[in-house]
Formats: C-alpha cells, structure tokens, sequence
C-alpha cells in the first residue's frame, strides 16, 4: 500500500495487477513484470499501491534477500536502478 514500509518485491508469474498513485490508476501490470522494488532499492516508503485485478500467482523477495542479491551482483542494480528512473520520468 502507498506510504507503507517496503520489505518484499513481488514478480508476477500469473494474472494482472494494477498501479495506483493518490486513488488514481496509473498502470497494469501481467506476467514477468514487477513491483516493490524502489521502496527496496531507496530505502523509502511505497510510491504506490497495487491490488490484484484476478487471481494472481506472485513471487516474492524478502528485502534482506533483494539487498543480498544485488550486493553480490551491483551492475544490476545499476540496470534496476535506470528502470526506476524511466519508471519516475513517465509518472
């Protein structure tokens, strides 16, 4: 939920979810995209809330695992890093 603590990051195997900032919806989401990242990656609150549009089969990370993956591999958190940026720009 928006403004909440960040401590998962969810990639979605099945069904869509929806994005929304301040009650307004701003994208779908379906199979192999993601979310949760940037609370994790800025240390922030959530930007977003997203809420399941159908039934939805998600992977999730617990924040200490997404850190420790990325601590073993920092050029993609770099990539991650510029998709967030993209992600901010076209909001």
């Amino acid at each position: 939920k928006e403004g909440d603590e960040g401590d998962q990051f969810y990639i979605i195997v099945g069904g869509k979810v929806t994005v929304s900032r301040e009650g307004r919806e701003i994208a779908t989401l379906s199979r192999n995209q993601y979310f949760g990242e940037i609370a994790l990656i800025s240390d922030s609150p959530r930007t977003a809330s997203v809420q399941s549009k159908s039934t939805c089969l998600l992977l999730s990370m617990t924040k200490h695992s997404f850190r420790t993956m990325f601590y073993d591999c920092p050029e993609s958190l770099a990539e991650v890093e510029l998709k967030i940026l993209g992600k901010k720009t076209s909001l």
